[in-house]
C-alpha cells in the first residue's frame, strides 16, 4: 500500500502574503520545517504542470529533486522536475518566513525556469558563431585560388569555426550520382557510404541534395531522424548522432553545379536567422565559382591572343628576314657594284676628262647614300639572333646606331633578365626605335639604357639629356609614327609604354614587356 499523504497544516500564510505570493511571476512555494509543500501558486502550472493543490503536503523533492536547503537572496542553479518527469533548468532562491503565533518558520522558495532564458543564449550563441562562421568564409572565398581549394576550406570553416559534425561539397557524375568533392568533420565514413543520385524516380533522388542540385533551392532538414525527406538515410545516420541537416546549392552562371551539405548534432538547428546566414554562404561562394569561371575564361583568351601574337611576330619577322635577303642579294650588291664601277670610272676621267669628274663623283655620292640607306634598312630588318642574350642584343644595336655619334651611352643591363623570342624580338625593336630617335632628334651628350627584371617580364628605361620632345612629335601623323608604334609594340605583348620629360630635361623612355604574353 502506498504512504497516505498528510493532511496541509492549519496553519495558513497571512493574508497580504499570500496575495503577493499568487502575484508572483514566477513558481513559488512555502515549505514547512518537514520538507512538505504547504502553498504553491498558479505559476507552478505552467512551469511544471503541476496544480497548487496538488502539490501541498508532498516532498518539495517532487518538484526540487536536490531540495531547497539554505536561506540566503542570491539564488543557485539546480534541476527542476515536470509533473511528467521532464528535468528544467532551473533557479532557486530561498527566503524564510515566520508564521502563525508559535514562532514557526516556513521557507519560501522562488523557482525560476532557466530553459527558455539557456534556449535563448544558446541561439544567440549559435547565431554569433554563425555570424563568425560567415566572416571566416568570406576570407577562405578572398583567398581561395582554384575552386578545390575553395571546397576544401569552405567545408573546414564550416566545421572549425561553426561547430557542425561535417560538411561536404557534391556535385553529380555523368551517370547522375552525386559524389564528394571536399568534406571535413568526423562524417566521412558517413558521407563515403552515402548513395544519392539526382534521378527523381529514384528514392535517393528526392533527398534535400538532389532536389537542390535539381532546383537550385537550398532544402533544410529540423529533425533529420525523423524526416521522410532523409528516410533512405535514417539507418546509416543514426550511429553519428545527425540530428539536423542544411544543404545549399552552389551556382555557376546562376545553374546549380554542386551543393554544400552541412550536418548538425542539435535538432532545429536551422531556424529563420541561420537560414539567411547560410544563404549568403551559398551566394558568396557561387559568387566564387562565378569569379573562376571568368579568370578562365580571360585565361583562355590570353591563351588565344598569345598564341596570335607569336604567329603574327613570326610571319612579320619572316617577311622582314625574306625583303632583307632580296634586298642584300639584289639591290644592296647591284649598288655596291655600280659604286666600285664609279670609282674606277672617276679614276681613268681624272686624266682622260677631269671636267666630268664632279657629274661622276655626285652620281657616285648618291649611290653611296643609297647603299647607306638600304644598309639601315637591313639592321632594322634584321631580327635579334637566335641564341643572344636581351644585353647583347640591346649592345649590338646601340653600338651600330651611335657609330660615330658625338655622345656617350652606357647600358646596364641585369644578369636575370631573360625573355621568350618574341617578346625578346619587341623589346628589341622598340629599342632600336627609341634610339634611332635620340639619334635623329635629341642633340643628347649622353643616354642611358636600364634594363630590369620585374613581374616575369623585362623593364626598359632609356634616359637622354636632349632637348626633349616636340608635343607635336607625340601625335601621329600619316607616315611618322614612331611612338605610337613603340607602344603598339609594348601592347600587344600585354606590356605597356610611357613618355616623360623631367622638368631638369631630356627625356625618360619606359616600358615593359611581359615574359610570357
Amino acid at each position: 500500500m502506498s504512504t497516505p499523504r498528510p493532511a496541509p497544516r492549519a496553519v495558513a500564510l497571512p493574508g497580504l502574503v499570500e496575495m503577493l505570493l499568487d502575484a508572483a511571476p514566477i513558481p513559488v512555494v512555502a515549505i514547512d520545517a518537514d520538507g512538505r509543500v504547504t502553498y504553491a501558486n498558479e505559476s507552478v502550472t505552467e512551469s511544471f504542470g503541476w496544480d497548487p493543490g496538488e502539490l501541498v503536503g508532498l516532498p518539495v523533492q517532487t518538484l526540487v529533486p536536490a531540495g531547497v536547503d539554505g536561506v540566503g537572496d542570491d539564488g543557485h542553479d539546480g534541476v527542476g522536475l515536470h509533473k511528467d518527469g521532464t528535468p528544467v533548468a532551473v533557479e532557486v532562491t530561498v527566503t524564510s518566513l515566520p508564521v502563525g503565533d508559535r514562532g514557526e518558520t516556513w521557507l519560501v522558495a522562488g523557482i525560476v525556469d532557466l530553459s527558455t532564458q539557456r534556449s535563448t543564449e544558446g541561439r544567440l550563441h549559435s547565431v554569433g558563431r554563425a555570424y563568425l562562421t560567415l566572416a571566416q568564409m568570406n576570407q577562405a572565398i578572398v583567398r581561395a585560388p582554384d575552386e578545390a581549394t575553395l571546397y576544401a576550406e569552405t567545408c573546414r570553416v564550416a566545421v572549425e569555426q561553426g561547430g557542425y559534425l561535417g560538411a561536404w561539397v557534391g556535385a553529380a557524375d555523368d551517370q547522375g550520382r552525386v559524389l564528394p568533392l571536399a568534406t571535413a568533420g568526423v562524417l566521412d565514413d558517413y558521407i563515403d557510404h552515402l548513395e544519392i543520385t539526382v534521378d527523381p524516380a529514384d528514392p535517393r533522388g528526392r533527398g534535400p541534395t538532389a532536389v537542390a542540385l535539381r532546383e537550385g533551392r537550398p532544402c533544410y532538414s529540423g529533425d533529420f531522424r525523423t524526416d521522410p525527406a532523409t528516410a533512405p538515410w535514417h539507418e546509416l545516420a543514426a550511429p553519428y548522432g545527425i540530428a539536423a541537416s542544411a544543404t545549399l546549392p552552389l551556382h555557376l552562371a546562376g545553374r546549380p553545379v554542386a551543393v554544400l551539405s552541412l550536418y548538425s548534432g542539435r535538432s532545429g538547428e536551422f531556424d529563420e536567422d541561420m537560414r539567411a546566414l547560410l544563404a549568403q554562404v551559398g551566394e558568396n561562394v557561387s559568387f566564387a565559382l562565378d569569379g573562376f569561371a571568368a579568370a578562365e575564361r580571360l585565361r583562355h583568351v590570353a591563351a588565344q591572343r598569345s598564341g596570335l601574337l607569336h604567329r603574327l611576330v613570326s610571319v612579320q619577322e619572316d617577311e622582314r628576314a625574306r625583303i632583307a635577303a632580296d634586298l642584300h642579294d639584289d639591290a644592296v650588291q647591284v649598288l655596291a657594284a655600280i659604286d666600285l664601277r664609279l670609282g674606277l670610272l672617276r679614276q681613268r676621267l681624272e686624266e682622260a676628262a677631269p671636267d666630268l669628274v664632279p657629274s661622276v663623283e655626285t652620281i657616285q655620292d648618291t649611290v653611296t647614300h643609297a647603299v647607306d640607306g638600304l644598309r639601315q634598312l637591313l639592321f632594322d630588318l634584321e631580327p635579334p639572333a637566335e641564341h643572344s642574350t636581351c644585353e647583347a642584343a640591346i649592345r649590338d644595336a646601340a653600338a651600330h646606331i651611335f657609330v660615330g655619334q658625338p655622345l656617350t651611352w652606357t647600358l646596364d643591363c641585369a644578369d636575370d633578365v631573360s625573355l621568350p623570342e618574341v617578346e625578346r624580338a619587341q623589346t628589341l625593336r622598340i629599342v632600336k626605335e627609341a634610339l634611332i630617335n635620340v639619334r635623329k632628334h635629341a642633340q643628347a651628350t649622353r643616354v642611358d639604357i636600364v634594363v630590369r627584371r620585374r613581374d616575369g617580364g623585362a623593364e626598359v628605361t632609356i634616359t637622354d639629356d636632349g632637348v626633349g620632345v616636340d608635343p607635336d612629335q607625340l601625335v601621329p601623323v600619316p607616315g611618322h609614327r614612331g611612338l605610337e608604334t613603340m607602344r603598339d609594340r609594348a601592347e600587344i605583348t600585354g606590356g605597356w609604354l610611357r613618355l616623360e620629360q623631367p622638368a631638369s630635361g631630356g627625356t625618360t623612355l619606359h616600358f615593359w614587356i611581359p615574359g610570357t604574353s
